[in-house]
């Protein structure tokens, strides 16, 4: 993947500084998902604003949605933009997740060197923040298509990662893509639940008795 350029990345660091100025606009949203201010506030969440200029002209598109910025020491190297609309987005046609063109990223490098001999992996961007405030250092990736070749050199230094996958197809096969090249553990949830779902219902417990299982 390209590395961005010094410009590229003070547009990204100008237009996520303005959108966690409309955070509120999410409140209610995250509140559900168990996402208080002080962990939206490290992890840099934001709200494309309905009105006004924007830093990005052809962020656009992209407005009322919750921005989700890809944190790393080097800066802000790619977002991801989530509708925060109470309907179903595949009934109106349109991406629940959307992201910006050509960038294709780990989600919070940061857990790689929090976490231990274990890593855990989620299937999105926010059960990796949300399991990651609760004290087990995650990363995310949004679905198979988004695992990387070089993602086995990332992960050689842990001797055990579990990817905690949604019961669907999409969910098995990315476990199946990441046990075939990470040779990670997968573990699916409980049809129709996430991880974000089992933390805010009290099962953190059967999360973190998974990934330390032995078996």
């Amino acid at each position: 993947m390209t590395k961005l350029s010094e410009d590229s990345l003070a547009m990204h660091e100008a237009s996520v500084s303005h959108y966690q100025s409309h955070l509120g606009q999410a409140e209610a949203y995250l509140a559900a998902r168990g996402i208080d201010s002080s962990a939206a506030n490290t992890y840099r969440l934001g709200v494309v604003p309905l009105e006004g200029d924007l830093p990005l002209p052809e962020h656009d598109e992209y407005r009322g949605r919750l921005v989700i910025p890809y944190l790393t020491e080097g800066g802000i190297v790619n977002m991801k933009f989530r509708c925060l609309k109470d309907h179903s987005c595949k009934e109106v046609k349109h991406a629940k997740y959307t992201g910006l063109p050509g960038r294709n990223n780990l989600y919070n490098v940061r857990a790689l060197f929090d976490a231990s001999e274990t890593l855990a992996v989620c299937e999105g961007e926010l059960d990796a923040l949300v399991l990651s405030v609760s004290g087990v250092p995650s990363v995310g990736i949004p679905g198979a298509t988004a695992v990387q070749k070089h993602y086995r050199y990332i992960f050689a230094d842990f001797t055990r990662i579990v990817v905690f996958t949604d019961g669907d197809e999409a969910g098995k096969k990315l476990g199946a893509t990441l046990r075939e090249q990470v040779g990670a553990i997968p573990v699916r949830l409980p049809e129709g639940r996430d991880v974000t779902d089992m933390i805010v219902g009290g099962e953190l417990e059967w999360l973190t008795d998974r990934l330390n299982s032995k078996r």
